[in-house]
């Protein structure tokens, strides 16, 4: 009562008014021994706007049990982030889906770190995805992968390129054909340089 009396005559600071409160003592009576505060939604008067906060009135065996609580919450999190990793740990180890991921993106950085870090060679690096039967251009063209089929064009040799570039996937389309479908303009130029494939 004292807190609210000093809000209501604009005793209390910069706390100006009261917007909400919540008594959880009262399901403390209630339901039986469990977590209880006293919490108020306050405005607080601000130089160019107000602004909401909270203010907690709580027992001093109410904040102890709060920490411990706060703590094994803590712990909980922690144990969903390890299981979590065990999830996506699989995907970042492997090469081959970093590969495809990074030709969706037109990600040139982590193809770089590819080569350089795990050692992918320009062969490694137009494998072709035996179920789908797609390399990274078909991605990178659907996409208009610009920049990373920039850089394809400037480690893959000439030859071993037309070949990924022109090759169909198992739905019959090569990266042209993705390209041309889906008006990635930047990559159509950039194949159509390279002579051989005019020819």
């Amino acid at each position: 009562k004292l807190f609210v009396n000093k809000v209501n005559y604009y005793q209390s600071g910069h706390i100006i008014g009261i917007v909400r409160d919540k008594n959880g003592f009262i399901e403390y009576v209630r339901d039986g021994v469990q977590y209880a505060d006293i919490k108020l939604n306050v405005v607080i008067n601000g130089v160019h706007n107000n602004i909401i906060g909270e203010v907690q009135f709580l027992l001093k065996v109410m904040k102890e049990f709060k920490n411990k609580a706060h703590n094994l919450y803590a712990i909980q999190r922690i144990e969903e982030a390890v299981q979590e990793s065990a999830k996506v740990l699989p995907i970042l180890l492997s090469d081959k889906i970093r590969l495809f991921t990074a030709g969706i993106e037109g990600n040139v950085s982590e193809l770089t770190k590819l080569m350089v870090i795990n050692n992918l060679t320009a062969k490694d690096l137009m494998i072709t995805e035996a179920k789908s039967g797609q390399n990274i251009l078909h991605r990178m063209c659907s996409k208009d992968g610009f920049k990373a089929l920039t850089f394809i064009k400037s480690v893959v040799p000439t030859k071993e390129l037309v070949e990924c570039i022109t090759l169909p996937n198992s739905k019959d389309r090569s990266p042209i054909e993705y390209a041309a479908r889906f008006c990635a303009i930047s990559c159509l130029r950039l194949i159509f340089s390279i002579k051989e494939i005019r020819d």
